[in-house]
């Protein structure tokens, strides 16, 4: 029950031929998706771009909503101790008001446009993408 012993060879050739396979199997699957790769990673730059638009948007919001908040205190606060200001205030907190609508305008607006250009990139890129080559992998069973 003893194997025979596989015989080894001195030359390397079979070792050279198995490294050249190797090394031009890699080439060609690196080489064929380089395309894929290349818009895969400018997809994902423009994502994250606009995600980071978006983020600024909603930063700006949220720093006019505190802006507001504190002008509704004072106005409110103004307003308690000389009751004849009110009509001045009133004014003062509508201008604060229109402020907060515009910047859920201008978040709104920014998050559209980013979800546009974003799609508008992944159009272009499944419209050049190419079927991805099958490699010698693909061919064993």
């Amino acid at each position: 029950m003893n194997k025979p012993k596989e015989k080894i060879d001195p030359s390397g050739e079979a070792v050279s031929r198995q490294m050249q396979e190797a090394v031009e199997w890699v080439n060609e699957i690196v080489l064929s998706s380089s395309d894929e790769v290349g818009t895969g990673m400018a997809t994902l730059a423009v994502s994250q771009a606009g995600a980071m638009a978006v983020q600024d948007a909603e930063a700006y919001m949220r720093n006019v909503m505190t802006v507001a908040t504190a002008v509704y205190s004072a106005a409110f606060a103004e307003a308690i101790r000389n009751p004849a200001s009110q009509k001045e205030l009133l004014s003062v907190v509508a201008d604060a008001s229109s402020l907060v609508s515009l910047s859920i305008t201008q978040f709104k607006e920014s998050g559209v446009a980013a979800a546009s250009v974003i799609e508008e990139v992944r159009s272009v890129d499944s419209s050049g993408r190419k079927e991805p080559a099958k490699g010698r992998r693909g061919k064993q069973g």
